[in-house]
């Protein structure tokens, strides 16, 4: 872009300073505090049927990991995705009133 003469759209665009966020969840409805969720949220993960240690195939070297836990309908898993779906909202809407582009301008609800 610098060479087309478009060095500050180029620079907007890798603002690092502006496209890195921190979101720190201080609670998750439907628990008492963020250590009561987490202490359940650990549980859910190392109880869950799906857990697999050095899982085949995949770039995880003497870990665990499980298969696609995000479409379970457990209310733990429902209370990360609607966290993490909300810090997603509020990233992405920081940039609509100075976007040009169509995503920042129609961001879907969910």
């Amino acid at each position: 872009m610098q060479d087309v003469g478009k060095k500050s759209e180029a620079e907007s665009i890798f603002d690092c300073s502006e496209l890195v966020a921190k979101y720190q969840f201080a609670n998750v409805e439907g628990w008492e505090n963020l250590a009561a969720y987490n202490s359940d949220f650990k549980d859910y993960i190392v109880r869950h049927p799906t857990l697999l240690k050095d899982r085949p195939d995949k770039p995880i070297n003497r870990g665990s990991q499980t298969y696609e836990i995000f479409t379970d309908n457990n209310p733990v898993m429902a209370a990360l995705s609607k966290k993490i779906n909300s810090s997603l909202h509020d990233y992405f809407s920081r940039f609509t009133d100075k976007s040009n582009y169509q995503f920042f301008q129609n961001l879907p609800s969910d």
